[in-house]
This record gives C-alpha cells, structure tokens and sequence, in this order.
C-alpha cells in the first residue's frame, strides 16, 4: 500500500493580516500568493460629514442672526415712520409735512437719515400723511444673495381729525340781536331781516370784518356780512342756526346746524369778599402830567370799583386775577400786562359806551395781556360774567381802539361792539359772547395759533 505524500498546507497571508490591515490577495504565474496592502480610509465620511455639518449650521446661524437683525430694524424703523407720520399729520398745515417727519423719524432710536424719509400729503380734507422710511442695514448672509435684503422698508399713515364743531367764535343767542344804539345794524341788504344777527358785521359804510383763522365760526342765530365792502370769513367752517345772509364765506363750507357749545359752561367765579372797594391808587404828578400806576391782582376782592383811566399816562398789570365792579372805563391809556392776566368784570359792571371818556375800552385806548396757562381760569384773559340771557350786558371797543389778546375773551351773555376803526385782533383763545356786532371799519380776528400749533384733531395709524 503506497502511502501518499503529505499535502503541504500554506498560510494564507491575506487571513493571517486581514485583522491588521485591508489587503488584495493575488497569485502570479508561478502560483505564488502576493499580497498587496491599502491605505486605510477608516473615519474619513465622518470627517466629510463633519466638516459639511459646520458649514450649515455657520450658514444658518448667519441666517438667524440676519433674519433676527433684520427683525429688530424693522420694528424700530416702523416705530419711526408711525412717529414721523403722526407729527407730519398733527404739524400740517403749520409745517411742511417732509420737514416734520424727518425731524420726528430722526428723533428716534436706529439712526434714521433725513434722506431715508419720504412723507406725501395723502389728503388735505383729513390731513392723511403717508411716510415712506427705506433704512440701510448690514447684514451677514442675506445681502450676499440678494442686495435689496441690505436695507428695510416700512411705511406708516397716519391721520389727524379735524372737528367741523369745534369754534373759536360763538354767538350764543337763539335770535338774532341788534342793539339800536350801535349802528351796526344798517347793512344794506335788500333782506329786511338782515338788520340784525348773532354776528354781523358792517353798516351804511366802511368795510368791517370778522375773521378766524384755523378754527371755525358758530351763531345760534343769523350770521349776516354787509355786502358794501365788508364780509366773514373762516379758514375753516362757518355754521349758522338762523341762516346766512350777506358776503359771508369759510373754506370748510357753511351750514344751518346751530348748536354752538359753550366752552366753559359751569365756570365760577372765585370766592371774594364783595364787601366794599379796592380803591386805585393813583400817584400825584408833582409836574401836572400824567403817571404811569402798576395795579396789583385782587383775585378775593374787594374789585376794582368804578374804574377809570383818565389820570393816567399808562397802566401796568403785573399779573394774576383782576376783579372789577361798577363802571370800567379805558379812555386811551395803553393797557400791558407783564404777566399772565385774567380780567374779571363781576355781576353789575358796565361796559357799555364807546366814545371818549365812555365805559368800556373808549377810543384809542390799547390793551395788549396774556391769559394764564395754568390754573382755573387757564386760557381766560377776558370774563364778562355781568349780563344775563333775560338782560345781557354790552363790552365797547370803541372807534380806533387797539387790542391784543393773548387768550380767550369769554362774554356769554354780553353782547360785544367793535367800533369804527378798532382792531380786537390776535384773539388766539377765541370769542364766546352773546352776540358780536362790528360796525364801520373795524376788525375781529381769531386765530388759532396762539392755542395750539395747528387745527387738527387726534391724529390716529390708519395704517
């Protein structure tokens, strides 16, 4: 029995190493293995993936940190153009609403640019202003892609209300009044009616006026403006309960509604002692001429009795509340206040003349005062509280006399004459009286502008 030769087993490299290391096994010609070992590539997807992980998430960070940016500027940017278009509307009308926006966007947080601001006058009825704010910003990412992401975009309208009731002339009359003594009442109308009104301004000659500025005129009753050169006017409406007759015009237009308010229903006099008079001291002119007298406030009293100026070079008053009873007569002594006034005519004073030497404020007399801004009587500089709507009193402003009022002149049962040649002009709080009579070529004039810096109502977004 022949035994066969052992077979000879030989290791295979490839197993021996394959725990050690990637190896491709291969054999010649001759049958021999080779083995050939690769570079190991273990861990390198992970690093790929790694490094592409941190680039998205850098981007996205950039991202979130643009978008948040962006978020942040629109918000103040949008703060500014409701800021810019609110001022714009409220200021409208005293200040172009390009120049009030600017200045109202720049005021507020973010560094808006005046040039970066763009208002428009949307509606001149409700003064509608649309601000328009494009404000450059930086950003990480998004401008990158896009150049329009570099800046944000707001807009903003805002609109003042302008209230058709609102003013500063009232005649409260319900019937139209005409004091025979003042001739005011020949107007010329070919209407028999026209001869008297709750305002009425002009006679047989001269060219009288009533004028308001910035806020609108109101009769209970007639409102009639003589047609030979005189006339009313209003920048704003004109609203008359017992019609309108004569050369009578208002921008806002006019209407028959009636119901003029009164402004200050319910107002009280203060508490002073009515007891007797506080006598005026008058300063004798050791060289015969005329002295100048400051008079002190007297807000409790006694008033002023019997007042008159025919001593006098001039009249100071230093400031505070005047209380005054019986006649009160201004003959031409020029009347300044140097501080804030309120005159207060109490029940019993008269007023009521016109000529030199007459009650009220007599010819070529002068009075330049300014209401008080602060207290019970804030914005009052004239009370009349002498008349009733049975017996309402009468004020004279008499031919040529001249009177500056910064502040109200409340008279709401006095009927007020303005004579020939007298100007009551910068009434800037307004006139509420009983009736208002203007006679030959005088004047009344009510602005506005001294109560506020324009005649627009609550501003409110509308968008």
């Amino acid at each position: 029995m022949v035994t066969p030769p052992p077979v000879q087993v030989m290791a295979c490299k490839c197993c021996v190493h394959a725990h050690e290391a990637r190896v491709s096994c291969a054999y010649n010609r001759e049958g021999t293995e080779t083995m050939k070992v690769q570079r190991n590539e273990r861990g390198q997807a992970t690093i790929f993936f790694a490094v592409f992980m941190a680039i998205v998430f850098l981007g996205m960070a950039a991202l979130a940190l643009d978008v948040g940016m962006l978020y942040r500027e629109k918000r103040m940017v949008q703060a500014a153009a409701d800021a810019a278009a609110i001022a714009a509307s409220a200021q409208n009308g005293t200040t172009d609403v390009n120049v009030s926006a600017k200045a109202a966007a720049q005021q507020q947080a973010g560094g808006i640019l005046a040039g970066e601001v763009t208002a428009t006058l949307k509606n001149s009825a409700t003064s509608d202003v649309q601000v328009i704010i494009s404000h450059a910003t930086n950003t990480f990412f998004l401008g990158a892609f896009k150049s329009s992401m570099k800046s944000v975009n707001v807009s903003a309208i805002a609109e003042a209300a302008k209230p058709p009731t609102t003013a500063c002339i009232n005649a409260l009359s319900p019937n139209a009044v005409s004091d025979t003594s003042y001739p005011v009442y020949y107007c010329g109308l070919s209407s028999g009616s026209a001869s008297a009104g709750g305002i009425v301004a002009g006679n047989s000659g001269g060219s009288a006026q009533i004028s308001s500025t910035g806020c609108s005129i109101c009769s209970n009753s007639s409102i009639v403006g003589c047609t030979n050169g005189s006339g009313i006017t209003s920048t704003a409406s004109i609203n008359a309960g017992g019609g309108i007759l004569g050369n009578v015009t208002a921008s806002g237009g006019t209407s028959t509604a009636g119901g003029c308010v009164d402004p200050n229903a319910g107002l009280a006099l203060p508490a002073y002692n009515a007891v007797g008079c506080t006598a005026v001291p008058w300063a004798s002119n050791p060289n015969g001429g005329l002295n100048g007298q400051v008079l002190a406030a007297n807000p409790n009293g006694p008033p002023y009795c019997n007042f008159t100026d025919s001593q006098l070079a001039n009249l100071t008053l230093s400031g505070g509340t005047y209380l005054f009873s019986g006649t009160f007569t201004l003959t031409y002594a020029p009347v300044t206040g140097t501080g804030p006034v309120t005159l207060i005519f109490l029940p019993g004073s008269n007023l009521n003349g016109g000529a030199s030497g007459s009650p009220g404020f007599g010819n070529n007399s002068t009075i330049n005062i300014t209401a008080p801004s602060t207290g019970p009587y804030a914005g009052i500089a004239v009370w009349d509280d002498s008349g009733t709507a049975s017996s309402p009193d009468t004020m004279t402003f008499g031919g040529g006399s001249g009177t500056t009022i910064n502040g109200a002149i409340y008279a709401p049962h006095t009927i007020i004459e303005d004579g020939n040649g007298s100007g009551v002009s910068t009434v800037s709080g307004g006139i509420t009286a009983w009736a208002i009579q203007v006679a030959g070529s005088g004047h009344i004039s009510v602005s506005e502008s001294g109560v506020g810096n324009n005649n627009n109502g609550q501003v409110t977004l509308v968008q």
